[in-house]
């Protein structure tokens, strides 16, 4: 989880939390006090190279939150 903004190529950069594997089945999980009116941003990513497929992710609040998918189209460049 990164705010307010994520950068690929310094993910320490920004990095508020991270987690692989607290929740249930090996799923990520936050439980974290997030400030209102500010952007955080969610990274999702694979274990192995070239896994793709439909994610959910359950967001809930006191008071709300609002969600916006966002999806990019990157190359990764893998070196031996």
């Amino acid at each position: 989880l990164y705010s307010p903004t994520f950068d690929p190529s310094s993910p320490a950069v920004n990095l508020l939390a991270f987690d692989d594997d607290s929740g249930s089945n090996g799923q990520f999980r936050f439980t974290l006090s997030l400030q209102s009116n500010t952007n955080y941003i969610l990274v999702v990513t694979t274990y192995g190279s070239n896994v793709i497929g439909d994610i959910n992710v359950l967001v809930s609040g006191l008071t709300g939150a609002t969600v916006t998918p966002v999806s990019t189209n990157s190359s990764t460049t893998t070196r031996k």
